[in-house]
């Protein structure tokens, strides 16, 4: 909606004559695309091909307007060469390499929780690879909208753990909780043996986990 109202107010802009207003509407409306992070100075390249493409918007809307859809199209193909990606990375190597573990050396119905994945969405991605069930993550919340009661249990899965913040302190809460394995980044690396690890993922075995001799 940002997009399509921005544009039509670029449109309606030029058609009376005013250029200035109308750069400034078209430069929102190609912003959106570019994901231009909060945090951290964005790359000039995407900085400088936004008003770019809003004067080439404007200026064929005002010389001419039959040529318009031709530039919408064409935006397309010129936004990736300034290293936009419109979808994330989100399968990589180091991850195919924590489900491949888990789906091969974990119990079938070992629990996982990523603590301090916050709301990334590598907990559902390994969930579907690894076959191994998350105790709870940012997307699975997405479901809360059609049962109530899940909405209830995610919610109180989330306060406790995830939306609580990792804390090494945590872990016998976790243990208690039924939560088997931990993964976590390298930033929260633990000092204690890890059950898995790689570049960027490093997963710690809980007690909960570890088979009871005589218990049938």
């Amino acid at each position: 909606m940002m997009q399509f109202l921005t544009a039509a107010a670029g449109v309606y802009s030029v058609t009376d004559r005013r250029y200035a207003e109308a750069l400034a509407w078209f430069a929102l409306a190609y912003a959106l695309p570019f994901h231009l992070p909060i945090d951290a100075p964005p790359a000039w390249a995407q900085i400088a091909l936004i008003p770019a493409l809003a004067a080439i918007a404007v200026l064929v809307l005002w010389r001419a307007p039959v040529a318009a859809p031709a530039v919408a199209v064409a935006a397309f193909f010129v936004i990736p060469l300034a290293g936009v990606l419109n979808y994330p990375r989100l399968h990589t190597p180091e991850l195919a390499q924590l489900s491949q573990w888990a789906r091969s050396s974990t119990p079938t119905d070992a629990v996982f929780l990523f603590p301090d994945a916050a709301h990334g969405l590598d907990p559902g991605i390994f969930r579907g690879e690894a076959l191994r069930a998350v105790y709870v993550d940012w997307k699975g919340g997405g479901q809360v909208n059609y049962l109530k009661g899940l909405g209830e249990q995610w919610w109180s899965r989330w306060q406790q753990t995830v939306g609580a913040g990792f804390q090494p302190a945590d872990l016998a809460k976790y243990d208690g909780l039924g939560i088997q394995y931990l993964v976590v980044q390298e930033r929260n690396r633990l000092p204690r043996p890890a059950a898995f690890e790689n570049s960027k993922y490093i997963a710690y075995q809980l007690r909960n986990s570890i088979p009871r001799i005589g218990v049938q």
